[in-house]
């Protein structure tokens, strides 16, 4: 039986996993990492830890499948977004990546006037923050000039696995949306852009769209793993790409939440619409031809997993969040009161400040530990409320609000979210929407369009549990909602 190797790159773990033609999870392995943090806002990883990883997770999958008897017809790939790593022409590592996370180009982003951020959003369709590449790029250029100049290329974490895998250097139109330096609608790199960083058009790797073969598993890397030599290479897109592709997202105006270590909500779009909405990116879909418009936090679950330890774990070791959910289910709708503002990543969605600090506010003696539990996973859905009204659908939404992620696996996560939107939530029952829309457009690469529209065509969406709004409670949360803005603005005003 034919079966489809998936590689799953997040900012905490690498999966690889096989599917069955039919959409059948067979089986998934998993390595666990994690950032190296710094005051200085710093967020890096060694490139080896990835490298490793795929190495490993590829021989474990190509292991199971021969003990299977199964036969890999593709290895592809979905990753993580925004990261940056200057590489040797023949690939080498030549320094820690700059993760995602990386604030340290906070000051560059600052320098640029407001008719330069205009001009970025108006042919990127990405506002300009510490998030994006191109930033982190003139961040390195300035900050190691000599490491910028031996850099043959700034690729992302994508990037480098394709390289790893094919030996090929070149990157994916929804990884290059997410930099500052792709025109959006043509689908090109941007010259002006590249002209307005400062920044070499030779340092970027070639673009290629999702769900294309971008070349052949070589000698080399099949040696180390086992995988077949000359096995297609397949990119299949962005994480957050593919996660919309894997919940059936298809048709313009539908929306989904995908809630990780930061959150998204997206819409799916016809067009580009760059600079039209205040808070929102826009980046190319891992479907030709449409655009997703994205309005994230900086923090979710990396805020909740960071409460989690510090507060629920002695040894301030990993705990099952387990822990904390059954502190928040604890206390009641509304925390007795306690709010949080949930920044302690940054602020994101509309306002976009990556010095925003988090914080417990009006708190008084009767306030319990479970309080502030709640109020974090409260304060968390109020920034995923205000990323879905900053969207064009929002309050003409008629459907279910699409769930999937980490999150969303809490039940009360979801009933916060109904009841914040005042809005119907479907909690997909697909544990992995990323990597299912990563094999849908791994069936388009390799030509199986019958098999792709079945399966996209499949109504998903009836297959997760309804949490609906619950009476009176969309207003306490509206309530609270202003008093957080409030609160945020008389801090950073």
């Amino acid at each position: 039986m034919n079966v489809y190797l998936i590689i799953d790159t997040g900012t905490s773990s690498m999966r690889s996993l096989l599917y069955s033609q039919t959409g059948e999870l067979l089986a998934s392995f998993q390595r666990t990492y994690q950032m190296t943090l710094t005051e200085d806002g710093g967020a890096t990883m060694d490139a080896s830890v990835f490298r490793n990883a795929l190495y490993a997770l590829s021989a474990s999958a190509a292991g199971y499948a021969a003990d299977q008897g199964l036969h890999i017809r593709s290895l592809s790939f979905t990753s993580q977004r925004s990261s940056v790593l200057p590489l040797s022409e023949n690939g080498t590592p030549l320094a820690p990546i700059l993760m995602w996370y990386d604030k340290r180009c906070q000051d560059i982003c600052a320098s640029f006037s407001r008719q330069q951020k205009e001009q970025i959003h108006r042919i990127s369709g990405m506002l300009l923050s510490p998030v994006c590449s191109a930033p982190k790029m003139l961040w390195l250029k300035q900050s190691s000039p000599d490491l910028y100049e031996s850099a043959y290329k700034l690729a992302g974490i994508h990037d480098y696995l394709l390289y790893i895998a094919a030996g090929v250097f070149c990157t994916d139109v929804t990884c290059a949306g997410r930099t500052c330096l792709l025109d959006a609608a043509a689908l090109e790199w941007s010259l002006p852009l590249l002209c307005l960083f400062g920044l070499s058009y030779d340092k970027l790797c070639a673009l290629k769209e999702p769900g294309s073969v971008a070349g052949f598993v070589t000698p080399s890397f099949s040696l180390r793993t086992g995988l077949a030599s000359g096995l297609p290479v397949i990119t299949a897109g962005g994480d957050q790409q593919c996660s919309c592709l894997g919940l059936g997202i298809r048709r313009s105006g539908e929306t989904g939440i995908n809630s990780g270590t930061a959150s998204y909500v997206t819409t799916l779009s016809d067009t580009p619409e760059t600079n039209a909405y205040k808070g929102v990116n826009t980046v190319p879909s891992a479907l030709p031809g449409k655009w997703l418009l994205e309005a994230a936090n900086t923090g979710s679950g990396s805020v909740y997993n960071w409460f989690c330890r510090q507060f629920y774990s002695p040894r301030r070791r990993f705990v099952s969040t387990q822990t904390i959910n059954q502190a928040v289910l604890s206390s009641p709708a509304g925390a007795r009161g306690v709010l949080c503002l949930p920044s302690f990543a940054g602020k994101g969605c509309p306002d976009w400040n990556g010095g925003a600090k988090g914080a417990f506010c009006n708190i008084g003696l009767h306030n319990q530990k479970e309080d502030f539990a709640r109020a974090l996973l409260e304060g968390i859905c109020s920034e995923i409320y205000d990323c879905w009204t900053s969207l064009p659908e929002a309050g003409l939404a008629k459907d279910p609000i699409l769930s999937s992620g980490g999150m969303s696996r809490f039940p009360e996560f979801n009933q916060i979210l109904a009841d914040m939107m005042n809005l119907p939530v479907s909690a997909s029952d697909c544990p992995e929407t990323t990597s299912l829309g990563a094999f849908l457009n791994t069936l388009r690469a390799l030509g199986e369009t019958a098999v792709f529209e079945r399966l996209l065509s499949s109504p998903r969406r009836e297959h997760g549990r309804i949490f609906r709004p619950r009476p009176g409670l969309h207003e306490l949360y509206m309530e609270q909602h202003a008093l957080r803005t409030q609160i945020y603005q008389n801090i950073n005003s």
